[in-house]
């Protein structure tokens, strides 16, 4: 019983102590989340992707931030017509990005 009772603990103990690295900024762990740059300052994201996808990007114009937070090396790109996308990385840091030529953001896995 005690042993089970001490599993128990170092799994909770340790469970507790990552939930922290799974949101930064307000974008969820395997999100890829679009911030105005206010927005990044007070953790509230715009838009937040989670499937890969290719996703229409409505009124987002000028610099934006946006933080891959996706595992595995997943990979965001910014398209300017459903066809053809002219920027992509698979950056898990945030970065600024002009969104004003861009109509689609790619959540892919390569």
């Amino acid at each position: 019983m005690i042993a089970t009772m001490s599993l128990v603990s170092i799994g909770l103990t340790t469970g507790i102590a990552a939930a922290p690295a799974h949101a930064a900024n307000g974008c969820p762990l395997g999100y890829v989340c679009i911030y105005s740059p206010e927005g990044w300052d007070r953790n509230s994201p715009e838009n937040v992707y989670y499937r890969y996808d290719l996703y229409p990007l409505y009124n987002q114009y000028g610099d934006h931030v946006i933080f891959n937070n996706q595992t595995g090396g997943a990979r965001v790109s910014l398209c300017e017509r459903n066809d053809y996308c002219s920027f992509g990385t698979n950056k898990t840091t945030p970065f600024h990005y002009n969104l004003t030529p861009f109509n689609y953001i790619w959540v892919s896995s390569v």
